[in-house]
């Protein structure tokens, strides 16, 4: 009886087997990697190689250089644009500026308070403190932090801390 139960088992565990590796493959939204047919190493268009060549560790850290010390706020730095589009064109791109008229409204004054439970009000600084290692955090120009298109007035709601 025990020999009948054990073979009847492996029976049942080797037709379960042969079960999964019968079945159909199961439909999935992923769409198989196909290998590219393409020669090795690549071949580059000219533009490609003007491109590949343009660029090392000093370029790439003068040009961020560049842009993080200009004002990016929409209507302003035009000058960073012009820059960027001449590079272009110096390394045998087409490059072109396009207008767009923005609206884009600012705030007379801004401020932030924190209530805290006890009643106590806090105000917390919208301007970040000037480095004297860093020499964008004291430019004049600098915009405190605000929200655009947003109405005038007064708001109160609860902090909420997302990270």
């Amino acid at each position: 009886m025990l020999r009948f139960l054990l073979s009847l088992s492996l029976a049942t565990l080797a037709f379960a087997c042969l079960r999964e590796f019968n079945q159909a493959p199961k439909h999935t939204h992923r769409k198989r990697n196909i290998r590219r047919q393409a020669d090795f190493p690549p071949v580059l268009t000219d533009q490609e190689t003007i491109l590949v060549n343009s660029f090392d560790n000093n370029t790439i850290d003068q040009w961020a250089y560049y842009y993080t010390h200009e004002n990016k706020l929409a209507g302003l730095g035009r000058a960073a644009a012009q820059w960027t589009a001449d590079k272009w064109a110096e390394y045998g791109f087409q490059s072109r500026l396009d207008e767009y008229e923005v609206y884009l409204n600012y705030p007379v004054s801004a401020s932030l308070h924190v209530t805290y439970p006890n009643g106590t009000k806090q105000e917390v600084n919208l301007k970040e403190d000037v480095l004297p290692e860093d020499d964008v955090t004291g430019r004049p120009d600098n915009q405190p932090t605000f929200h655009g298109f947003s109405a005038s007035g007064d708001v109160e709601a609860e902090y909420v801390y997302v990270g």
